[in-house]
């Protein structure tokens, strides 16, 4: 219901960047497995990969 009251995700996926994983134009918002707009499998896995990018991003800050 947070997504749908800020009009994040309209599509039914979330505006995620791709480099980042964060919720476009939302900087300390990040996104990762099968809420991503990304053209990529939505299975668990590639939760698993996406996590050791998003855990590199947040250390990075």
């Amino acid at each position: 219901q947070v997504i749908e009251d800020n009009e994040l995700g309209a599509s039914g996926w979330l505006p995620t960047d791709r480099a980042t994983l964060n919720i476009e134009g939302h900087e300390n918002a990040f996104v990762l497995g099968d809420t991503t707009n990304l053209p990529i499998s939505k299975a668990g896995s590639t939760a698993h990969y996406e996590a050791e990018v998003l855990g590199e991003n947040i250390a990075a800050q």
